[in-house]
C-alpha cells in the first residue's frame, strides 16, 4: 500500500468541514480512517471547532430496541 501523501492542518481543515463523513474525509485525503478519526479528536483538543461527523455507513434510522431484542434471541 503507498502512504497517503502529507495533508496540511489547513488542507484537512478545508476537506473536514466540507465533508460528510468521516469516510469520505479518507476517501479525499488518502488518509486511513482510523488516523482521520484520530487527527479529528486532536484538532478538537486544541479548540479547533471541527463539525461532527458520522462513520458513512450509519443513517441514523437504527431500531436500537429491535437490534437489541435481535440480539437476545441470538443467546
Amino acid at each position: 500500500m503507498a502512504k497517503a501523501k502529507p495533508v496540511s492542518p489547513r488542507e484537512f481543515i478545508r476537506i473536514w468541514q466540507t465533508s460528510d463523513t468521516v469516510t469520505e474525509v479518507s476517501a479525499k485525503t488518502g488518509l486511513t480512517l482510523n488516523y482521520v478519526r484520530f487527527r479529528g479528536y486532536y484538532f478538537r483538543r486544541h479548540r479547533v471547532p471541527l463539525k461532527p461527523l458520522t462513520n458513512g455507513n450509519y443513517d441514523g434510522k437504527y431500531d436500537w430496541k429491535e437490534l437489541a431484542d435481535y440480539a437476545k434471541q441470538l443467546i
